[in-house]
């Protein structure tokens, strides 16, 4: 393309599409989206079921049964070994991606009692983080090899939390009511709470590399923290500020 202003015009254009299918005659829609860490893969909760594609050709791989409702959330885990699904049924459902199977089901008495909305997976801690219709949000144990339980429920929202997003050593969560708690992963505690009811958002995503979090809603809007921040969302600082880090110079502010 024409270059403006010093920089090349980005054009896309459709790579490729597929239909959403119809289960019995009921029309469905695509709930959420998660690449495979090298993006060669794509996962969809699409009505009940988890579609699995082959992200650079478009081909439909797998179609995944095994939740009986809805399904809202898909997370895959970073070493692209396991993904997991959640949704109306109340059960989150972790899948080993090698053999397309079931691995493990989490539901019934101690696990969530409303609807799965989001979920994110924390590799550092073999965690995952769950969030649904109900004003906790639940810590799951998931190293290498197994699912080993949960870790904790934790306590502080007002409302329903409806998002969860992981950085490196942190995740953030936000409610109905439009509250949002910035967690520390490895002590499971809050770190800041932040009012986000001006924005009215519907979306949050952590973006590690670059320290900050997205909050989308009306308009897309970044919050970014001091140093201490940024790194434990995941940035790369330079040494200059990583010695203001670790000469314990900085409190965590966002």
């Amino acid at each position: 393309g024409e270059a403006t202003g010093g920089r090349e015009d980005m054009r896309t254009s459709v790579s490729w599409t597929d239909k959403v299918p119809e289960r019995e005659g009921v029309k469905s829609c695509v709930y959420d989206l998660a690449f495979n860490p090298t993006g060669t893969q794509l996962v969809a909760a699409v009505g009940s079921r988890v579609l699995v594609y082959d992200a650079i050709e478009g081909d439909l791989l797998h179609s995944l049964k095994g939740h009986k409702k809805v399904l809202y959330c898909v997370a895959y885990a970073k070493d692209g070994k396991r993904f997991a699904s959640g949704g109306a049924d109340k059960t989150i459902i972790i899948w080993d991606i090698k053999n397309l199977t079931l691995e493990v089901r989490i539901e019934g008495h101690g696990c969530h009692e409303g609807a799965v909305l989001s979920q994110a997976y924390m590799p550092r801690y073999n965690v995952l983080v769950t969030a649904g219709t109900e004003k906790r949000v639940f810590v799951w144990t998931v190293d290498g090899t197994a699912f080993r339980g949960n870790k904790a429920k934790l306590t502080g929202h007002n409302a329903n939390v409806s998002k969860v997003t992981g950085g490196q050593r942190v995740f953030f969560s936000m409610d109905e009511l439009y509250q949002g708690i910035l967690w520390d992963a490895s002590t499971l505690t809050p770190l800041q709470m932040v009012n986000l009811e001006l924005m009215v958002p519907r979306h949050c995503l952590c973006m590690p590399d670059h320290g900050m979090i997205c909050i989308a809603g009306r308009r897309l809007n970044f919050l970014e923290g001091n140093d201490l921040a940024a790194a434990m969302m995941g940035k790369a600082l330079s040494k200059e500020q990583q010695v203001k880090v670790t000469g314990k110079q900085d409190t965590f502010t966002c």
